[in-house]
């Protein structure tokens, strides 16, 4: 009875482990690479706006790190750098469950397909969440900008 008692107890935490990665690597890591890509893409847009408005963007003393400045990364590179991130850990993630419930890697390789459907559905869905969100914002000059008196 002890023995099976035990048992019981490492299959709980075994798929709590599993649950655990499922929302770490298929839903809560694509919805983060969505929303920074996206916000990156924002700040470069921004940023090339402010630059060929000829405006120069107000500046504080930072004394040492007043020559800083931020390196410009083309936001499809970050949007392709993220998919590809989203499918790799969608994928190991996938077979690292499948070693967890089944005690073989390959037997995780049914559920890869339903992995990464989940992940970039969330991925991009995030991005496209965050696009109609900023698109109508102050920062677009959309709806919000006319209604300020």
């Amino acid at each position: 009875m002890q023995n099976e008692a035990l048992r019981t107890s490492m299959r709980a935490q075994v798929r709590s482990y599993s649950l655990f990665i499922f929302i770490a690597s298929v839903i809560a890591g694509p919805l983060l690479y969505g929303v920074s890509s996206m916000l990156i893409d924002i700040m470069n847009t921004i940023g090339s706006t402010i630059g060929s408005s000829g405006t120069s963007a107000p500046t504080v003393g930072l004394g040492v790190f007043s020559s800083f400045s931020l390196p410009h990364i083309p936001a499809n590179v970050v949007f392709f750098i993220a998919l590809i991130n989203v499918i790799i850990t969608t994928t190991a993630s996938s077979l690292l469950g499948g070693e967890l419930n089944g005690g073989k890697a390959l037997s995780g390789l049914k559920y890869v397909p339903v992995y990464l459907l989940i992940g970039l559905a969330i991925f991009l869905g995030a991005r496209e969440f965050m696009s109609s969100i900023l698109n109508s914002s102050v920062i677009s000059g959309g709806p919000g900008l006319s209604s300020a008196p």
